[in-house]
């Protein structure tokens, strides 16, 4: 099920790279069937073609999720043992994230798949990464959602898509993940987290939350909370904001402040659970919700999911504080 990336573009003369999904489809599959793999035989393995969604990753928007989720919601994949999407990488950790969690009691695995190079390239990972997905289903990975990537380092891992995080800046490696040791080796086979306790079927997401980013100079009087339900405000390693130079517009805590008077719920990722704290985050005390122990895109796609489908405040803070789909990297109890 193609959705769209460098797994499904190639360059032209002008090094400019565009999408090509129909030869992007023949190449990836014409690749698995000469693998080698003990399931690349037609007998062994059989191939439906699923929607296509022909977007570049960094063009992903809800529009385009929605669409996704209204497929899936349809269950295409019946009688199916699996589901591969093709994505690009820029946006990988967002949606495979966000399709963590709507679908954490999936009775079939998903299993995202993206390469560092167009598949016309020798250099390209997607064959074998695309193998590896393959050979994950047809051996009887969980129900849940995945993505397997070989890294620089020509280790393939699998990744769950609820821990998922990005590449590095100039980087090609995703981050995370379990090493593959051999094709047969699948260390994953037990569900975690709340194991399909919620259905968000038949109903689309809404974009209802600011995600915003910590920075030297930080002025907030150019923010606008007005437009969302609530805020996703990150923070520096230390779990830290900003809280002084409130005459410059830098103080967070004046902005917390702003978007409780407007009915904008304020959240803070990451924050320092327990221990000591810093002096300086003594003025958020009581004026804003703190998530912790998720990566920053599981973060922003339970919160979104959290406010597109739950208007009853307490329904909302039990789904933001239970496991749902193993996303808690960091355990409260830890």
């Amino acid at each position: 099920m193609p959705v769209g990336g460098t797994i499904c573009s190639f360059a032209g003369k002008d090094l400019v790279r565009d999408q090509d999904v129909a030869k992007a489809t023949t190449l990836i599959e014409s690749g698995f069937r000469a693998s080698g793999s003990r399931f690349s035989s037609p007998d062994e393995t059989e191939f439906a073609a699923g929607a296509r969604f022909d977007t570049l990753s960094e063009n992903m928007t809800f529009a385009v999720w929605n669409a996704v989720k209204a497929y899936l919601d349809g269950r295409p994949y019946d009688g199916c043992d699996g589901v591969i999407l093709l994505h690009g990488t820029d946006t990988l950790g967002y949606t495979a994230a966000m399709f963590a969690l709507l679908y954490s009691g999936i009775d079939v695995p998903i299993v995202f798949v993206s390469a560092n190079a167009p598949l016309d390239d020798a250099a390209s990972n997607g064959g074998v990464n695309f193998r590896a997905a393959v050979e994950c289903v047809c051996r009887g990975i969980a129900p849940g959602v995945y993505a397997v990537y070989r890294n620089s380092d020509g280790k393939m891992r699998l990744y769950e898509g609820s821990r998922l995080s990005q590449c590095a800046n100039y980087g090609s490696d995703l981050e995370g993940g379990v090493v593959l040791t051999d094709a047969g080796d699948i260390p994953i086979s037990a569900r975690r987290g709340g194991a399909g306790k919620y259905d968000f079927c038949g109903r689309p997401l809404k974009r209802c939350v600011l995600k915003i980013e910590p920075y030297v100079g930080m002025d907030y009087r150019a923010l606008d909370p007005t437009r969302s339900k609530a805020v996703l405000h990150g923070a520096y390693h230390s779990g830290t904001v900003c809280t002084s130079a409130a005459d410059e517009g830098g103080s967070a805590a004046e902005f917390v402040d702003r978007c409780n008077e407007c009915g904008v719920d304020p959240y803070i990722f990451p924050a320092r659970e327990k221990g000591e704290i810093y002096s300086s985050q003594l003025a958020l005390a009581g004026r804003v919700r703190f998530l912790y122990g998720m990566t920053a895109e599981a973060a922003y796609a339970k919160l979104t999911i959290a406010y597109s489908y739950f208007d009853d405040p307490r329904q909302r803070e039990k789904f933001l504080k239970e496991d749902v789909a193993g996303e808690y990297v960091f355990r409260r109890d830890e």
